[in-house]
């Protein structure tokens, strides 16, 4: 599975491999590939809200950002954009063509050419025959060739505004044999506003011939080469960038593992986009925030999944001999709410991003770098877990004698850590909660048990008051003073949702 780990993180990607694309459905890796997009289309028609622009969209008419005209009369004010970016000579078309389940001799296929065809931006909508037939509403996503950047007609500078690219659910850039300097910045640029940048090297088919030929290397050397080298060009994580060979998916002959990356990007896509259409995590039941009463769904199905966690954050090997024996989601839409407006506002406040965690948290944990929203665990007793998960926490009754770190929401990226403060007994539980940390504050040792508020970013003594702005958490690492554990701290309950429940024997 891939990684989104700045744009939207791995941990939430990690919730795809644990339940599916789809609450409901598993993506079946057997099938067709004519029919795959189509396939999972269909799951996820009934679950993307089309009535507004992603998440991640500015205002339509925005001063700087707006909505162009052509793609809010194009899209029929609602709907579902993705944008294919890329040099000439890259197979932008193919690629479009084979997201569509279409040749390019079919009816209706974008032109191909190796020279720059795309003038304009130019809509593709799916089409009205085959194995996309039968999606509701198909008429609602649209595929939009758009012109290459760095050119007289349309600088780099101004690409993304005038191609309105903050507007698309994802963009998908197309590289070929050179990673410029302006798909650098393109890729810069869209993942400091949060859009989803799936970064594709296409015709990859020719690049193996070309290493076997010159080099002598092996089909698998050729993909690691190319794999790490886009990697390290576009600063990405290796999981996040795609391999393939559109021209070759829709033949006969076509084999793994180019024809697995093509399945991924598909995946990818549609994740993308529920990622950024649904109000709640795209994985709940209640994924519309609907006023009904909060709901435990039991995950007995994915404990494998709750014991990877637990183990790989476990320092002390604590759970080296642990059985998970149940996980619950905790879908609480009214405390989701003030939550995620507690994001809205972080988001906002921070319109280019907060500063990475320093060291970085695993990517297992990452769910939003834009403002520094991970999971992270928290341990406590049987009757203070109830209440936590159906009222939320309550940073007022925190403890103000005896915490290093302020009385505030203590919480740690190490499961050994917070299984000091869970219940004993046979069996015992922790929380994984989602925690906006925002602009962190590193402690260097001790600021007061009695502190009720993160310490100002200009300095001033953590006992003063001042007007200066906050920062919105503590972070202690491991090493500062006898600090063992990493531990975090925040002061706002807004900024916590306690979304698992995890059950396990020791």
């Amino acid at each position: 599975m891939a990684q989104f780990v700045a744009a939207w993180g791995a941990a939430e990607w990690a919730c795809v491999a644990a339940y599916g694309v789809m609450a409901a459905c598993e993506i079946y890796p057997h099938l067709p590939t004519r029919g795959r997009l189509a396939n999972l289309l269909g799951q996820a028609a009934s679950q993307v809200c089309t009535e507004a622009g992603p998440e991640h969209s500015p205002p339509r008419h925005d001063e700087k950002y707006p909505c162009p005209a052509w793609l809010w009369n194009g899209a029929r004010v609602r709907g579902i954009n993705w944008a294919i970016l890329g040099d000439p000579g890259t197979g932008k078309s193919t690629l479009i063509n084979t997201l569509r389940g279409l040749r390019a001799r079919d009816e209706g296929a974008a032109q191909v050419g190796v020279t720059e065809t795309t003038a304009v931006p130019t809509q593709y909508a799916l089409p009205d025959s085959g194995a996309f037939a039968s999606i509701p509403d198909r008429d609602l996503y649209h595929i939009w060739d758009i012109p290459g950047a760095g050119t007289p007609d349309q600088p780099a500078d101004t690409y993304v505004s005038e191609m309105g690219l903050r507007h698309f659910d994802a963009v998908i850039l197309v590289t070929g044999q050179r990673f410029t300097e302006v798909a650098h910045m393109l890729l810069v640029n869209l993942r400091r506003f949060r859009v989803p940048v799936l970064l594709v090297r296409n015709k990859v088919d020719q690049d193996i011939e070309n290493a076997m030929e010159d080099h002598g290397w092996t089909r698998d050397q050729t993909l690691t080469h190319l794999r790490a080298d886009l990697a390290r060009c576009g600063s990405i994580d290796v999981g996040e960038v795609f391999l393939i060979a559109a021209s070759k998916v829709l033949g006969s002959g076509h084999r793994e593992p180019l024809l697995l990356d093509f399945h991924r990007l598909e995946e990818a896509l549609v994740y993308c986009t529920l990622r950024g259409r649904c109000e709640g995590p795209f994985y709940w039941e209640n994924r519309e925030l609907e006023d009904r009463p909060s709901l435990r769904h039991i995950c007995t199905i994915r404990q494998d999944w709750a014991m990877v966690l637990l183990s790989q954050s476990d320092h002390c090997g604590k759970f080296s001999r642990a059985q998970v024996i149940e996980v619950q989601r905790n879908e609480n839409a009214a405390l989701y709410k003030e939550f995620l407006q507690m994001r809205r506002h972080l988001t906002r406040t921070y319109q280019d991003g907060v500063q990475s965690l320093q060291p970085a948290i695993d990517a297992e944990f990452l769910i939003n770098g834009h403002v520094n929203e991970v999971f992270l665990w928290h341990g406590t007793g049987s009757t203070a877990m109830e209440i936590i998960l159906s009222k939320g926490f309550d940073e007022r009754v925190a403890s103000v004698s005896h915490n290093l770190y302020g009385s505030g929401l203590y919480f740690a990226s190490q499961s050994c850590k917070s299984l000091q403060y869970a219940s004993t007994g046979a069996e015992r539980c922790l929380i994984l909660c989602r925690v906006l940390l925002g602009n962190v504050f590193y402690a260097a040792g001790a600021i007061g048990a009695a502190i009720r508020r993160p310490p100002c970013v200009q300095g001033c003594p953590h006992d003063t008051p001042c007007l200066h702005e906050r920062h919105d958490s503590v972070v202690a690492n491991s090493g500062v003073g006898m600090q063992v554990h990493r531990e975090f701290v925040v002061h706002n309950r807004r900024q916590v949702y306690p979304e698992f429940l995890i059950k396990f024997r020791m």
